[in-house]
């Protein structure tokens, strides 16, 4: 039965920018998972993004209304996938949204103003809705902590920007947000305590969870074990992308024929930074890149293998752990905060201890039992996430956005 909503949710979702075959983050996935439920509860949602965006949005065949920043034809191809190339695509998109906004038609619906992260390039575009339509609500997300660049390991001018970035994204969200969400795990509450700083009132603050699709992951069938793990993440140092090689080269040593998966993409100097890596350390024909495979092939494809190695240095939550352990995938990875909402499902070691993390790998693939128990434990935790019930307890919080005080 179709519940009839009294607001309707724009979400800003730029963070693609102009790039192609890139994969879709943790941010937007969320978006996507839980407005496909708000649609289906009676809340008109609307995707203003860039057309990359639209073709994410068309693979997940998204049932509602997009808003799409078409690129310019004279955008050069060469800078889709480069740094410099997403960082023009951002500060263009926001122009485009400063005009696009201002074409929208009035509403009689309440309305709510959702950037799908903390960054400058969804959150400015969504200040620009918030002074066409003054009685809107706007919702602030943010989903991880960015570190100080001086601590962040391979200090370079990109973490430096995305710490200035965050941080301005949340002296914007203390102004001009009525409500933000934040994990409900350790680092949210990192994140709710730096907010509570800089003045946000408690009530203003909402602590969010991540799910999976429960349904369409057990519509996904099991196949044969091709791989003995997986990894599925974005082509970027923080999620430990270059420490595949020396950890699967350890794990070589105990088991001669382990081969890897790797799932996922990004910019063009990691991808082949990486590519190099595996082919001057020997690993060509046991450490397999497949890209950016499709939602609709996603499950299936990590279902090809045993494991999942998440060797991730930081994460607000961790949607692709949680989806391993949900496709009965047991995962090794470092001991991050954010985990501890996974409880004993994931096998975890000290941050860069990379050995332990191929031992631990080993032991896995070696232990029927242990592997048994991983497993088992996995996917009784998942359980608990489904986006639907996640979905409900988000309607209901932006639900009390227009009575709250």
């Amino acid at each position: 039965m179709t519940i009839q909503s009294n607001f309707n949710l724009v979400y800003v979702l730029n963070g693609l920018g102009f790039s192609s075959g890139m994969p879709i983050g943790g941010a937007d996935k969320r978006a996507l998972e839980v407005g496909r439920y708000l649609e289906e509860s009676g809340v008109a949602v609307t995707v203003l993004t860039t057309d990359a965006g639209r073709v994410i949005l068309e693979k997940w065949s998204w049932p509602a209304k997009v808003i799409e920043i078409v690129r310019p034809s004279f955008w050069p191809k060469a800078l889709e996938n480069g740094v410099l190339g997403r960082v023009l695509a951002y500060f263009y998109s926001i122009l485009a949204d400063l005009f696009l906004v201002y074409k929208l038609p009035a509403t009689n619906y309440e309305l709510i103003i959702y950037p799908t992260s903390d960054m400058f390039f969804d959150i400015l575009p969504a200040l620009f809705l918030k002074l066409k339509f003054r009685k809107a609500k706007l919702v602030g997300i943010v989903h991880h902590w960015i570190p100080n660049p001086l601590s962040r390991g391979g200090f370079s001018f990109s973490n430096l920007a995305l710490f200035i970035a965050q941080r301005a994204g949340f002296y914007f969200l203390r102004t001009a947000a009525d409500r933000i969400f934040v994990p409900k795990t350790q680092e949210g509450e990192k994140i709710r305590k730096v907010m509570s700083n800089l003045g946000v009132s408690q009530n203003r603050i909402f602590s969010f969870k991540n799910g999976v699709n429960i349904e369409e992951i057990a519509k996904a069938p099991e196949t044969e074990k091709f791989y003995e793990a997986c990894f599925l993440g974005g082509f970027r140092p923080s999620k430990g992308i270059f420490d595949i090689v020396p950890v699967w080269q350890k794990v070589r040593q105990h088991l001669s024929e382990a081969k890897l998966l790797v799932i996922g993409g990004g910019m063009e100097k990691y991808k082949k930074e990486l590519e190099n890596r595996i082919k001057e350390a020997g690993l060509s024909d046991s450490i397999i890149l497949a890209g950016v495979v499709n939602q609709s092939e996603l499950y299936k494809t990590m279902k090809t293998a045993r494991i999942l190695l998440s060797p991730s240095h930081e994460e607000g939550w961790g949607i692709a752990v949680l989806e391993a352990l949900a496709c009965g995938l047991p995962v090794v990875a470092y001991d991050l905060p954010a985990y501890t909402v996974f409880k004993e499902a994931v096998v975890r070691v000290k941050l860069g201890e990379k050995d332990k993390l191929a031992e631990k790998v080993v032991s896995l693939l070696c232990s029927a039992e242990v592997f048994e128990k991983q497993k088992r434990l996995g996917l009784s935790v998942a359980e608990e996430f489904d986006w639907r019930e996640i979905a409900v307890e988000e309607k209901y919080a932006l639900d009390t956005i227009f009575t709250a005080q």
